[in-house]
């Protein structure tokens, strides 16, 4: 379900959403995410789900980590008892 809401959330705000297969051969993704540099006029932003996939992304092309972005914490009951 949170895939569903993302993908969509992505599309309402005009970008685009272009899930890439990490199986596939690294020179592929590669050229997926070069083409999509030339195709766009800030070129993109990438979201991967995992720091593993990071080496797969051309220099220069900024990237964001969703495991490296810390949790917020969605009980607020939880969020007001504290540390």
């Amino acid at each position: 379900m949170h895939a569903v809401a993302s993908i969509l959330a992505v599309i309402k705000t005009g970008a685009a959403y272009v899930p890439l297969d990490t199986r596939h051969p690294p020179a592929r993704i590669r050229s997926v995410v070069q083409d999509l540099c030339a195709s766009t006029l800030k070129g993109p932003v990438l979201a991967l789900s995992s720091a593993a996939s990071k080496h797969l992304v051309p220099e220069g092309v900024p990237v964001t980590v969703a495991e490296e972005i810390p949790r917020v914490i969605a009980d607020p009951i939880e969020a007001k008892s504290g540390p």
